[in-house]
């Protein structure tokens, strides 16, 4: 524009005219703006930035630019002014040699930060460990990259401390990580018996990922005291590991304790064995376990008579006792699964029970003491309706058997009729409850204009 008035209206400059090195240097200027430009278009769409680009990548055209278009000034003042560019250079070279001496720290840190940002070592979100410490990644720039530990923590790493030692990247390219846990069991134990023990523990943790492996257990070593195990297993969240781990070794307890199996360690010079197990409450002592149900109020709750009497005895409910299995489980513990073909039943002598159903898990039934659970399957032979699993306590149970509860049935044809009406009558109650919550759960699907669900009346009838 400026070109097309000077030549068409030459009397209104006067004497000013400007020179033709200008008028090329000038389009030289911009051709070479339009040469890098198609270029960079070219690189976007071709990489899939669709106009924007990652930060990396933004740092890259910027440097781009500024190495093309300070070139492009350079030849030009060379190629149409005859200036010559070496001696800027000379000149600078000096004075960018102190300031690179004096800023290496800085430099250092902002070369690396460059590094990172383009090959995209890290990113925002992602949790890494730099030798003892860990965190997630919450802020970048071109100097520190800045965590943010699970204890609420704050770490600055300078960049190029970042580029210089080990990452480990605890979610690229996804968060799957496999942990490992060693524990040393007495030799007496079979080895196949101590290996199931440990994997039914791992399986017992919701946080436990069965997606891809599903746990294992292998003998490690053997020492002078016992035989050495290593337990493995998945999860997405390593990086809260302690917790996860921590309850694992809970459920270990709890499984080597109900399977009496010992631990031993050596002290003194001499090896001692804890054992796990309650050897004094094993079946033989009837007496104790019958006090222990006559405590929880199991017999009053099904096979007592208005005035308070047992229909069927106190030798039938020694008998009794005698037949049942203690049990410890630890907290939010799976104690049966839902169906699951087991003739078992368990009556909860203390502690909390839930018993919850997979087509309605938001829906729970609390156990309290004296209640018995599984029933049904001892009776029928069905697998199990629901599951049961403890609360956020320890809960103590009695494992019966269908030949103790058919051999305490029939020492009383009464207790028997009260028991099937108490157990009638907890159907009846689970039953009702199942279908109001699918009443509520189709109104509400109507409401929001979605396809009706399933009849699931059916299923709870049966």
């Amino acid at each position: 524009l400026l070109q097309w008035s000077l030549e068409a209206f030459p009397a209104a400059f006067g004497d000013w005219q400007p020179e033709t090195r200008l008028i090329e240097a000038w389009y030289l200027l911009w051709l070479v703006i339009l040469l890098f430009k198609i270029n960079e278009g070219l690189i976007r769409h071709f990489q899939g930035f669709g106009g924007k680009s990652p930060s990396g990548n933004k740092l890259l055209f910027f440097m781009a630019r500024f190495l093309v278009f300070g070139g492009a000034i350079f030849a030009i003042l060379q190629l149409s002014f005859d200036f010559e560019a070496s001696k800027l250079f000379t000149s600078t070279a000096v004075v960018a040699a102190v300031v690179g001496i004096a800023m290496r720290e800085v430099l250092g840190n902002y070369l690396a930060g460059i590094s990172i940002h383009l090959v995209g070592t890290v990113e925002p979100g992602q949790w890494i460990a730099l030798g003892d410490k860990e965190g997630e990644i919450i802020q970048r720039n071109w100097r520190e990259t800045r965590l943010r530990t699970t204890g609420g923590h704050i770490l600055i790493v300078p960049n190029s401390h970042l580029a210089n030692v080990l990452v480990n990247n605890m979610s690229w390219p996804n968060n799957l990580r496999r942990h490992t846990l060693d524990f040393t069991l007495s030799f007496a134990v079979p080895p196949a018996q101590a290996r199931e023990q440990l994997i039914n523990a791992a399986l017992g943790c919701a946080q436990v990922d069965l997606s891809f492996k599903k746990p294992d257990a292998w003998i490690l070593a053997f020492r002078d005291y016992g035989v050495s195990y290593r337990l493995r297993f998945w999860s997405r969240t390593f990086h809260d590991r302690t917790a996860l781990e921590g309850q694992v070794q809970e459920r270990v307890w709890y499984h080597l304790q109900r399977a009496t199996i010992a631990i031993p360690f050596p002290e003194g010079g001499q090896l001692n064995c804890i054992s796990l197990s309650r050897e004094e409450a094993a079946v033989s002592e009837g007496d104790e376990i019958s006090r222990e149900l006559i405590a929880c109020g199991f017999p009053q709750r099904y096979f007592s008579r208005e005035d308070g009497s047992f229909v069927a005895g106190q030798e039938a409910l020694r008998r009794f006792a005698g037949r049942l299995v203690p049990l410890l489980f630890g907290p939010g513990e799976t104690i049966q699964r839902e169906g699951v073909v087991e003739p078992a039943g368990f009556i909860l002598l203390a502690g909390e029970g839930l018993l919850v159903s997979r087509l309605h898990p938001q829906e729970a039934w609390a156990m309290q003491p004296g209640e018995m659970a599984g029933e049904l399957s001892l009776l029928t032979g069905l697998p199990w309706p629901t599951s049961l699993i403890t609360r956020e306590k320890e809960g103590r149970f009695l494992k019966v058997s269908a030949d103790a509860l058919q051999e305490l049935l029939a020492a009383s044809p009464e207790g028997r009729a009260r028991f099937e009406s108490a157990m009638v009558q907890r159907t009846r109650i689970m039953m009702e409850s199942l279908q109001q919550l699918d009443a509520r759960v189709h109104w509400q699907e109507r409401m929001q204009g979605e396809a009706p669900p399933e009849d699931n009346t059916a299923h709870h009838s049966a």
